[in-house]
């Protein structure tokens, strides 16, 4: 064992003291905090000892929900330097199971924001960051079972390709790396696309090469896209949350975002057309724990792209409304109606945890448009104007942590913490 193997094994052992974590500072910045306690005590704590690496990691979680992604990346990597493993919450009130978490370097979307899932829990929590430099055959810390976070995405091929050869009881792995890694937009499509009772659009890597060929002549776009024709839907490769996300409707309009876009690499996908009979676009978020269907959101939109942060539901009591009819029959009626559509991508899948986004097609299909496993789930919504939310969203958390139990050979305990009581 080298020198740096040491160092790592020294960083290893040293996780001091616990994070305040993400769950706790995303919840205290919807409620409108504004972290200047937070913050001084932090600084405090790295002035006055520089090796306090989960402070570093908290500012850097801080940092990045207040819109300063380099400052955050900045503040993670300093964190890192010193040390790669990092526990979550009071030890003295987790008696649940030990669980670590493989994740990898990055912003909210390179993991699946697990904290959210087990905030109620008793769960001992446990993240190990993981990058290609770091050996990771080393004394890992006693764990019950283990979780890889590290979520699909270029950056993070090679790192879900590292957590393969990882020495691990697999019994005890929830989400297996290999099946995290395929999928990449195009590689979920062409897992999932043929399953009965699924709509999944074709979704093609295109160089902005092949995307000016289509300029000079718009029948290339049907060799790209099997015979698909505008309008399409075109973003960068690993966009996600809609960003730089557009539906183009001839190759004119091509052309303006591929000025407006400087990227090489492109998906794109046909444009299906999912409006309800009332012009309204639904869109609705599905969690799948041991390949049981659960609710997680329904959000509705007079536009296309549809994101519940900028969806008509906050504002819109019928909206809510039929949200709230939707968790409450949807063990009867859309469980029900895509019943084999979802044990199928469970299924093919082969993922112990992962989320859907989609929508119902026309022809009655379920039409995906993503799949993956760093999709929020959460109760963070307003309870007064969201009074619906907190009880269904407990059954996905209590599924979720029942798996976990079950991995780690214990019987499922329902502590709740304080949190969760209030």
């Amino acid at each position: 064992m080298d020198c740096h193997t040491n160092a790592v094994n020294g960083a290893l052992s040293d996780a001091n003291t616990p994070l305040i974590g993400l769950a706790f500072l995303t919840r205290h910045a919807i409620a409108g905090g504004l972290f200047s306690a937070e913050i001084d005590a932090l600084l405090q704590r790295v002035g006055n000892n520089t090796r306090d690496a989960s402070a570093l990691m908290d500012l850097s979680t801080i940092e990045r929900l207040r819109g300063n992604a380099d400052n955050g990346s900045a503040l993670q990597a300093a964190a890192l330097a010193g040390q790669k493993l990092y526990s979550l919450g009071d030890p003295s009130r987790q008696n649940g199971p030990a669980l670590l978490v493989f994740v990898a370097p990055g912003g909210f979307m390179s993991n699946t924001p697990i904290e959210f899932l087990l905030e109620h829990f008793t769960t001992r929590l446990q993240f190990l960051f993981v990058d290609q430099e770091t050996p990771i055959e080393l004394q890992l810390p006693p764990h019950d079972v283990a979780m890889i976070g590290v979520a699909e995405s270029k950056e993070n091929y090679p790192i879900l390709q590292t957590l393969c050869h990882v020495a691990m009881d697999r019994r005890r792995v929830i989400n297996q790396p290999e099946r995290i890694a395929r999928l990449s937009r195009d590689g979920a499509w062409r897992l999932l696309s043929g399953l009965t009772g699924v709509l999944y659009p074709e979704n093609r890597i295109s160089s902005r090469r092949e995307l000016k060929d289509v300029l000079a002549n718009p029948t290339r776009l049907g060799e790209l896209l099997n015979g698909a024709d505008f309008p399409i839907i075109i973003r960068p490769v690993d966009s996600h949350a809609g960003e730089n996300l557009y539906k183009v409707n001839d190759a004119k309009e091509l052309a303006l975002k591929l000025i407006e876009m400087n990227n090489d690499e492109f998906c794109i996908a046909p444009f299906v057309d999912y409006s309800d009979s009332d012009g309204l676009f639904r869109k609705y978020r599905i969690a799948l724990v041991d390949g049981r269907p659960y609710a997680v959101h329904m959000a509705i939109s007079t536009h296309w792209m549809v994101h519940y942060l900028n969806a008509d539901m906050i504002d819109n009591a019928a909206n809510r409304c039929e949200e709230a009819q939707f968790f409450s029959t949807f063990e009867d009626t859309f469980a029900v109606r895509h019943a084999v559509a979802l044990r199928g991508l469970a299924t093919a899948s082969g993922l112990d945890y992962m989320l859907i986004d989609c929508a119902e097609a026309a022809d009655g299909r379920l039409l995906v448009f993503e799949v993956g496993t760093a999709m929020i789930a959460h109760s963070l919504d307003c309870p007064s104007l969201f009074p619906y939310k907190a009880q269904n969203m407990k059954k996905l958390f209590g599924a979720f942590h029942d798996m976990v139990c079950r991995r780690a050979g214990q019987e499922p305990s329902r502590m709740e913490s304080s949190a969760n009581k209030a």
